[in-house]
């Protein structure tokens, strides 16, 4: 080397020697005191630190023990942070030329809690001024500030994250581990620890630092496995270190969604349901786009979008379903092989806060529960905060078609009200014989049916028991077994004959008002052509009990009629079916409170008249 460069190099090599010698003076002093002073009065935030001392190894090192940093005054808890020790090695020439390199990096027993207050300002932000979403260029300057972290170890972390809902999520990382060769090369991440205390593992890998520190999108992919779940992405992101500006490619893959679901504090199905999903997410700012997604769950294939909008100022996050079937088993989504059980112990209770709110559209061209199969059903809902809204449920039910909106809605902690409005058409009247069992009536025709409810209590039994409704079934043009007729009508000649015929319906009407509990069957009249049968009677659901009387009219019946009524009483279970010295109630109108719609229903069958 000439003496000119020896000249020129001189005056830094002699501050280097001087910086070292300096640091390693340093190292036997306990700079805390002063650091905590400065840290304190630069974050307005109280700094405390137990140890803090600096040396020099081919670099300069840094010794943090015990460190703690205050919440702000509206935080649930006294400290935001604490760090038990932290050990770096920084490259010397990074704190001036920039951007800072850390050579090497441990962090043990870190314990973070992460929380908004008013306004929505996170404890991580240390000004009072309201936080602001970085704009492009802010983010491409924050990217290029990053420093390199070239071989990294966060061991023993434990980070609580308070939502916006008020769920606290919990996160811990047995090990953390950042490595790259240099600022060139591949940067992996791997993640060992649990999310709400279910087992995850993670693997990140990105181009590079300095593709890290560039103005275009990272390439990344991701990895992880959580309560069985696999999932994966395959994209970039403008902002990567919280996924903003993302695009790519998601897969999600498991054997419990229902597990999968309750690690993510989501509970609400049963074990043993399987998922798998793909489709392009995109995300820009507080919005994340699924579409298209293409999946099967619980062995039947939906196709559609979805998309999560994350909560602002205290509001609660938005999921936003579109997704379509051919065919949509909800038995194993309900549990037990599709339902079952005492429905009178069904639940009305709604969660008066939530910190996900759901809302969409489901259609299928079959949906199976149990042993029903609903036709070309098409479902739009809202699933949020006190409430679960059915603004639409339509499907095809024994040959016609079901329109339905309902509401449930908390009136307090474990009480609800359900209002209910139900109208069906076009209902083939042979199908629903066979399925109530009355095969021998032969009937046949087209039935219109209109019900509404409005009950309130904690169960389904309760409600109903301190609850109105009220329904009307009507039929107009039809057949029936003149047998079912005799039967009704006590005609001697069905002793001596087998009356295979049928009779023509000219009309239908039967309706039921309930009222806490107590149901009553008035007016309920069939006219056809050879007879006509009329009654009426209640039904006790509190005591699950029934008194029906039915009998024919004798002015539409011929000589050899006895016009004898019929009654059925008893326990549903055990029902008494015969004669009875009453005479049937010949009450031909609807009584006070049902709607419109149901009156100008039960007048369009002319059975009124």
């Amino acid at each position: 080397m000439s003496l000119r460069r020896w000249l020129l190099a001189l005056p830094l090599l002699l501050i280097l020697i001087t910086v070292a010698g300096l640091l390693a003076v340093l190292h036997f002093v306990d700079l805390a005191p002063l650091a905590a002073r400065y840290a304190t009065g630069a974050l307005a935030r109280e700094v405390q630190l137990g140890a803090l001392r600096l040396g020099w190894n081919n670099g300069i090192l840094l010794e943090i023990e015990d460190l703690r940093l205050a919440s702000p005054d509206w935080g649930s808890q006294p400290e935001m942070l604490r760090i038990a020790r932290l050990h770096a090695e920084i490259a010397p020439w990074s704190l001036i030329a920039g951007p800072l390199e850390l050579r090497r990096l441990e962090i043990d027993q870190p314990d973070i809690l992460l929380e908004r207050g008013p306004g929505r300002q996170g404890n991580w932000h240390f000004s009072e001024a309201p936080a602001v979403p970085p704009d492009a260029a802010a983010i491409i300057a924050q990217r290029a500030r990053l420093p390199a972290l070239l071989d990294a170890t966060l061991r023993d972390a434990r980070v609580r994250y308070r939502t916006s809902g008020g769920a606290l999520l919990r996160i811990a990382a047995r090990t953390l581990a950042i490595a790259a060769a240099d600022e060139e090369g591949p940067l992996t991440l791997t993640y060992a620890g649990s999310y709400n205390d279910a087992a995850l593992t993670a693997t990140i890998e990105a181009e590079s630092i300095t593709a890290l520190r560039g103005p275009a999108p990272l390439p990344m992919r991701i990895a992880a496995d959580m309560a069985g779940a696999h999932l994966t992405f395959d994209g970039a992101a403008t902002a990567p270190l919280d996924m903003d500006g993302a695009r790519g490619r998601v897969t999600l893959e498991t054997a419990d969604f229902g597990a999968f679901l309750a690690a993510l504090d989501a509970e609400g199905l049963p074990g043993g349901i399987t998922l798998h999903v793909a489709g392009e997410i995109a995300r820009q700012g507080e919005r994340w786009d699924l579409q298209p997604a293409v999946g099967n769950i619980a062995g039947s294939r939906v196709v559609g979008s979805v998309r999560l909008d994350e909560g602002r100022a205290g509001a609660p996050d938005e999921i936003t379903l579109d997704l379509e079937g051919d065919r949509l088993d909800l038995g194993p989504l309900l549990g037990r092989g599709g339902g079952g059980g005492d429905w009178q112990a069904l639940p009305l209770t709604v969660a008066r806060r939530r910190g996900t709110h759901l809302q969409g559209r489901i259609a299928a061209d079959e949906l199976v529960l149990g042993a029903v199969s609903l036709r070309d059903m098409v479902l739009r809902g809202r699933f949020a905060s006190g409430a679960i809204e059915i603004a639409e449920l339509g499907f095809g039910q024994a040959g016609g078609r079901i329109q339905m909106l309902a509401a449930l809605r908390a009136v307090d902690d474990v009480v609800g009200r359900l209002t209910l409005r139900l109208d069906a058409t076009g209902l083939d009247a042979a199908q629903l014989a066979r399925s109530a069992a009355l095969q021998s009536a032969r009937l046949s025709g087209q039935a219109t049916a209109g019900i509404t409810l409005d009950i309130a209590g904690e169960t389904l039994g309760a409600a109903l028991r301190n609850g109105r409704g009220q329904a009307v079934v009507t039929m107009i043009e039809g057949r029936i077994a003149r047998s079912a007729l005799e039967a009704a009508s006590t005609n001697i000649l069905a002793l001596f004959r087998d009356q295979d015929g049928t009779a023509r319906i000219r009309c239908l009407v039967a309706a039921a008002d309930l009222r806490d509990g107590r149901t009553t069957i008035a007016p309920l009249r069939l006219r056809t052509t050879e007879a006509t049968i009329s009654g009426g009677g209640s039904i006790d659901l509190g005591r699950a009990r029934m008194d029906l009387l039915i009998g024919s009219e004798s002015a539409s019946t011929g000589f050899f009629a006895l016009d004898i009524p019929v009654r059925i009483s008893g326990p549903f279970r055990n029902l008494d079916i015969g004669p009875s010295r009453s005479t049937p109630p010949r009450r031909f109108s609807l009584s006070e409170g049902f709607p419109a719609e149901q009156r100008a229903l039960a007048e369009r069958s002319g059975c009124l008249r």
